[in-house]
């Protein structure tokens, strides 16, 4: 028996004993999960929420394991208000106030992470880059405060200020993560943190 377990730890990249039995090599995952987030903007006292849901793979080499993945994220925002003010020639001049209320944002993400197991219990440490590939935005045009139109974009907000596109929302972001998880069988369980 015990040179039956020296040779297993002498062999690259060997599972413990107790892990081989519950893990392959590397498996598929599904994933669901939702949040609730501090405002992207300060001050704020409102809190964002989320839901999303992805695909993505888990691989093990000993204790370790890396994951990879790609969620869609939908989150809804109360605060994410935008407003732009110009003076407006014709005959005269008149101040103009374009004002966007961005209420829902559409994001691709890749989870990267590497954990450590023992057990059934994991911690992991991550990044998580992502891409907003749309928005859901109420827009208000006012021209001398009267309201001349409002209507809904759908997509990223993008108005030419002094000759240059500017857009509302940085398209790119990263945040790191930490996380806990537990292994039920099959099933996992557990919260990250970003």
């Amino acid at each position: 028996q015990l040179s039956q377990n020296l040779s297993q730890n002498l062999v690259p990249n060997a599972k413990p004993l107790g892990l081989g039995q519950i893990r392959p090599k590397a498996s598929l995952y599904v994933e669901l999960n939702a949040g609730a987030s501090q405002s992207l903007i300060t001050p704020s006292e409102s809190v964002s929420k989320s839901i999303g849901g992805g695909v993505g793979v888990e691989s093990y080499l000993g204790n370790f394991n890396l994951t990879t993945g790609l969620n869609f994220k939908a989150s809804f925002h109360d605060d994410l208000f935008l407003t732009r003010t110009g003076k407006v020639y014709g005959f005269g001049s008149n101040i103009g106030t374009n004002e966007y209320d961005v209420q829902k944002i559409y994001s691709i993400e890749m989870p990267i992470s590497l954990g450590y197991n023992f057990g059934r219990h994991n911690l992991n440490l991550g990044v998580r880059p992502s891409l907003i590939i749309g928005a859901q935005t109420q827009f208000q045009a006012f021209e001398d405060e009267q309201l001349l139109r409002t209507s809904q974009i759908n997509g990223l907000i993008e108005e030419e200020i002094n000759g240059e596109n500017v857009r509302a929302l940085m398209r790119f972001g990263v945040k790191p993560t930490l996380g806990y998880s537990y292994r039920i069988n099959n099933w996992t369980i557990g919260a990250n943190v970003g």
